[in-house]
């Protein structure tokens, strides 16, 4: 065997690796063990969340338990975030790091939210032009905001110049954009490409402002792991966000316009004094009254109580005893006693560490700074409620206002820092705002350091010359939505509004800081076109659901490989187990996100690595047959075999990049996930198993690639496919044309993703009737007829409407789901408010926007199209003549044709959905990557035979080659069904359509590569010259690597 230790090197390489990456996962896990039975002892007395939710409690009572639940389960996670939880000796990480490297679930496997905003660059460009009322610009901005609706390709800008030019094919943009605050950049006299140019550069800007500001705002909702990914050729920004409870916050916080302000501060001496009074007067309070009651004299709930003191009786009675945990030993019970009763003593220190510093006697002083104290990221929201009590207020200045920093301190990331901000009399507003800003950026200064050069209007120029005026010697905070940026120091009044921010800063640092003060220069608002929200309940069906496919589908290949080729499919069996480690060691070192459709490609590509397999196997079993012997048989089988397996993969893998460039989402997981198990079974299935084989058979092991029940199957079979073949035409053209029938009359069960508009999925207490549930949501939705199907069980629907369809703000979502829910509550439990609906019986919700509708038909189109062309091109150069590549492209499309006809048909008809959407696109391209595979094995066997037996009648020799590749041909088609039917029955109601196209496409392939590619082939070429026009390469030697 050739290159035998490369491959060993390489196998052993890639074991290391994906055991370094996995190992990541374990860690994680068993820190998140820990939290959930820390949670459940403090919180919950030992019982788990799911048998306190099934318990015959109140629904008031479960919220509020689970709430406390997830809280202190955080607290854990937060309080270990930074530490040390994982060392390799060469290495040592921390929970955070941890969380990192470990493979990502998406958001159909533990629920979550998905958003997809568009930046408007239509403010924005209104703005430059200091809000212009030439009729021809506004109506150039109106056509643009309709041509991007329907052509994303091009960004905003080119839309607006190309809309104005249509308008007035000789107007001069300069007139409208050289106002008084582009005068340093446009003239009267820049043309229109030099104002475009402008436009296009600041639009630029303004999307990193936009996507910055999104990126700092997605770390307020406390989830794990958050996914934000810039587009910016579109100007959208794609947000994840597993596990948020609290959608209609997360619409409002990333839609809100930035609010920029400049603060006065307190110095940190000046604070001190008034809240370290604040901290005994909490410490007082607490000696003198009960701490296991809540604080009535205060209008907030005491955080001073332990979790378990401030749970509800109701709540209390249920856990029984054991609520709290027990000491392990006496060390640790004084310990927890010297810590709890430093907390009594000082409950505000306990909290926020005073901002101090040793001196060089040993004592501590205050630093002199804005920065008043330190508090670890898990206790700021412990912080805001102390100082917000009732009788704490009392004692703090009345301007005063505590607000944290951005980011964690420098010296210690578990910290935030702690600024007090001084208010103006009388009044909530800043002295100065972020729309005072003209132009801010990153420069260096004379003495060669990063500097921030900041300018301000004239009006705001005035403010900041007070501003600065009042506080020299003393910092003035720089806030973005209520988070403190930068706080620098005052050194002179700045007159003129040109000022200059030094510091120890890094270049990176001074972009960032650059880019936060023109946050409030320009209007570029991000608007929500897109979302899918899906229930954690339904997350964990899909888990489940998945896992189980796996399983199944792992352990049915197992058997079929042993069944079918003895000792041989143990050996594939162990490169198959190889292939599966290898797959998600990858993805994981790749930071992919394992999605539900990605789950199904990888038991799709375990389906193709026994493919890969058969078709070795069945070469070594021709090569034994010839009465070669075993050692040369499989080192032979497996030379000759090399050339179909790449062939079969590399088709398959055409279209999986294809889909991987246009998919978006759950699509795009599975196409990431589908192509590198086709790279990783390429490597297992014709490296590995050969490596594995020959040690077998080296260490005198029986190897036998047959059993009664393969033996001889599908041998000296002498079918007449090419006689037979009007027959076939005549078959396929008459399915073709009721498909194309039902194509044009009944049409497809179209998918929101095609539709746009709003989809949900509801499960009710019990089985509804979905004709009674569109008559009614119909009147609900004023005439607005909704698609309702049972989804899965019989209590469980999908509704899609169209109703408001256009009209994708927060407010609308909220109209068109309340609306919903008044139409369905007559089916809902009595008592059931929106909350409860929303949080029970509403699974999943997905809201689709015109531009993004629009956007996945158009790159469904050309996904397709890009397939077939590149799939022509490759069988085209592999087989040197076009009648191979149209005899391919042909039985694509027939393949296609059958599935989306099949889809028309059946719409209505089966108990599942069969709608056509991103995730049907996706299936289509993979049964054109898969049904190639086939066709070209046939394709390969004819062309080695034309020219092995150029004399021979051409008919004779092509049956023959379709017969010799008879037995691989069904039986690789046979394993992938059988991976697709356990997919189809065990995967989930949210994959069976998918899967049940899948089978439907590989059915037709298989079909399709005998009875239509094949003779296509024979009549596209010549009677007289056929042998000739096939057999491209008959003046050259043979190639021995044919299938």
């Amino acid at each position: 065997m050739k290159g035998k230790g490369l491959i060993q090197f390489f196998a052993v390489a890639l074991i290391l690796v994906c055991v370094y990456q996995l190992s990541f996962n374990f860690i994680t896990r068993r820190v998140e063990n820990r939290a959930a039975e820390t949670a459940s002892v403090s919180v919950l007395g030992s019982k788990t969340l799911d048998e306190v939710l099934n318990s015959n409690i109140s629904q008031s009572a479960k919220d509020s338990l689970t709430a406390l639940y997830k809280k202190e389960n955080q607290k854990f996670l937060d309080s270990v975030s930074n530490e040390t939880v994982y060392n390799l000796g060469i290495g040592k990480f921390t929970y955070q790091e941890c969380k990192s490297q470990e493979l990502a679930l998406g958001l159909d496997l533990q629920g979550g939210m998905n958003v997809v905003l568009q930046v408007s660059l239509e403010d924005l460009v209104r703005s430059l032009s200091d809000y212009s009322t030439d009729p021809v610009f506004n109506q150039a901005i109106t056509d643009a905001g309709k041509l991007q609706t329907v052509n994303s390709n091009k960004d905003f800008v080119t839309l607006f110049g190309e809309a104005y030019d249509k308008l007035a094919p000789n107007g001069h943009l300069a007139a409208i954009f050289a106002t008084r605050g582009n005068l340093d950049k446009i003239t009267p006299n820049s043309t229109n490409a030099e104002v475009l140019a402008f436009i296009k550069k600041e639009a630029d800007g303004a999307f990193d402002r936009t996507f910055n500001i999104i990126s700092a705002r997605i770390n307020q909702f406390g989830v794990a792991a958050p996914s934000i990914t810039s587009q910016p050729s579109n100007g959208r920004i794609v947000v994840e966000l597993p596990g948020v409870d609290n959608p209609a916050r997360v619409r409002n916080l990333l839609q809100a316009t930035a609010k920029l302000e400049f603060w006065e501060t307190y110095k940190n001496a000046e604070i001190y004094n008034i809240l370290d009074q604040a901290n005994k007067a909490m410490a007082a309070r607490m000696s003198s009254t009960d701490s296991t009651k809540v604080d009535t004299s205060s209008s907030s709930q005491n955080l001073l109580t332990s979790s378990s003191d401030t749970t509800k009786s109701d709540t209390s009675s249920l856990l029984g005893k054991g609520t709290t945990a027990t000491a392990g030993n006496d060390s640790t019970a004084k310990a927890d006693s010297s810590a709890a009763q430093n907390a009594k003593n000082n409950p505000l220190w306990n909290i926020m560490t005073p901002n101090l510093y040793q001196t060089n006697d040993g004592k501590y002083d205050l630093v002199n700074s804005a920065v008043c104290g330190l508090v670890q990221g898990k206790d700021t929201a412990q912080l805001r409620m102390m100082l917000s009590l009732d009788f704490v207020k009392a004692i703090l200045p009345r301007d005063v206002k505590f607000l944290l920093s951005a980011k964690p301190s420098p010296q210690n990331k578990k910290f935030y820092e702690v600024y007090a901000i001084k208010k103006q009399p009388n009044s909530d507003l800043a002295p100065l705002e972020g729309d005072a800003v003209i132009s801010a950026k990153s420069d260096i200064d004379q003495n060669q350091k990063p500097e921030v050069s900041m300018n301000m209007n004239a009006e705001g120029a005035k403010t900041w010359q007070k501003l600065t005026g009042r506080n020299v010697n003393r910092n003035i905070a720089i806030v973005l939505d209520d988070h403190v940026y930068s706080a620098p120091n005052v050194i002179q009044e700045i007159s003129g509004g040109r000022s200059s921010i030094s510091g120890s800063f890094t270049i990176d640092e001074t972009k960032d800081l650059a880019n936060i003060l023109q946050a409030g220069k320009l209007p570029a608002p991000a608007k929500i076109i897109a979302e899918d929200i899906v229930g954690p309940s339904l997350g964990k069906e899909s888990i489940t659901a998945g896992i189980r496919s796996i399983i199944i589908a792992f352990l049915g290949i197992l058997a079929f490989m042993v069944l079918y080729y003895s000792t041989s499919g143990i050996v594939a069996n162990i490169a198959l187990l190889f292939n599966l480690f290898f797959i998600i060691g990858v993805l994981t070192s790749l930071n992919a996100t394992l999605t539900l459709p990605g789950i199904a490609g990888l038991v799709l590509t375990m389906g193709m690595a026994v493919d890969a397999n058969v078709l070795i196997h069945e070469r070594i079993k021709e090569e034994l047959r010839r009465g070669v012997g075993l050692m040369k048989a499989i080192n032979d089988g497996h030379t000759k075999s090399y050339s179909a397996v790449f062939d079969t993969h590399l088709t398959t893998l055409i279209t999986g990049v294809i889909l991987a460039y246009f998919g978006l989402g759950p699509v795009l997981g599975y196409a990431v996930t589908l192509n590198w198990g086709i790279i990783m079974t390429l490597f297992s299935a014709v490296f590995l198993a050969h490596l594995i084989m020959n040690w077998w058979v080296n260490r005198g092991w029986k190897m036998d690639f047959t059993t009664k029940l393969s033996k001889n199957n599908f041998s000296n079979m002498n079918i007449q496919f090419v006689n037979k073949r009007k027959y076939a035409y005549i078959f396929s053209g008459t399915l073709a044309v009721i498909g194309l029938v039902s194509i044009i009359t009944r049409g497809f069960d179209y998918g929101v993703d095609f539709t746009g508009g709003r989809s949900y999925t509801v499960r009710f207490d019990q089985s509804v009737n979905t004709t009674d549930l569109r008559k009614d949501l119909t009147v609900a939705f004023t005439g607005n007829s909704p698609v309702i199907k049972t989804y899965g069980s019989a209590n469980q629907v999908k509704i899609t409407t169209g109703f408001m369809a256009d009209k994708t703000t927060t407010k609308d979502d909220s109209t068109v789901s309340q609306t919903m829910y008044k139409g369905l509550q007559k089916y809902l439990p009595q008592g059931t408010d929106y909350s409860m609906f929303n949080s029970k019986y509403l699974i999943s919700s997905s809201v689709v926007g015109p531009s993004i509708s629009n956007d996945t038909r158009k790159h469904a189109v050309q996904a397709i199209i890009f397939s077939l062309l590149g799939i022509f091109l490759y069988i085209f150069v592999r087989f040197r003549k076009w009648q191979y590549g149209v005899g391919a492209i042909i039985a694509l499309a027939h393949d296609v044709l059958m599935v989306m006809g099949f889809y028309s048909l059946l719409k209505g008809i089966m108990p599942f959905s069969l709608e056509v959407d991103e995730t049907f696109v996706a299936a289509a391209l993979t049964v054109m990557g898969y049904s190639v595979n086939d066709t070209v094995i046939v394709f390969d066997r004819i062309r080695e035979y034309l020219r092995e037996h150029p004399a021979e009648d051409m008919k004779k020799v092509i049956n023959d080659a379709i017969n010799q590749t008879l037995n691989r041909t069904i039986i690789t088609s046979l394993t992938v069904l059988l991976v697709l039917v356990i997919l189809f029955i065990f995967g989930g109601e949210v994959i069976r359509g998918f899967s049940f196209a899948l089978i439907m496409g590989i059915a037709f392939g298989t079909y399709s590569s005998i009875f239509v590619a094949t003779p296509i082939v024979i009549d596209l070429a010549s009677k007289k010259s056929g042998i000739a026009r096939l057999n491209s390469l008959n003046d050259k030697k043979p190639n021995t690597t044919n299938a």
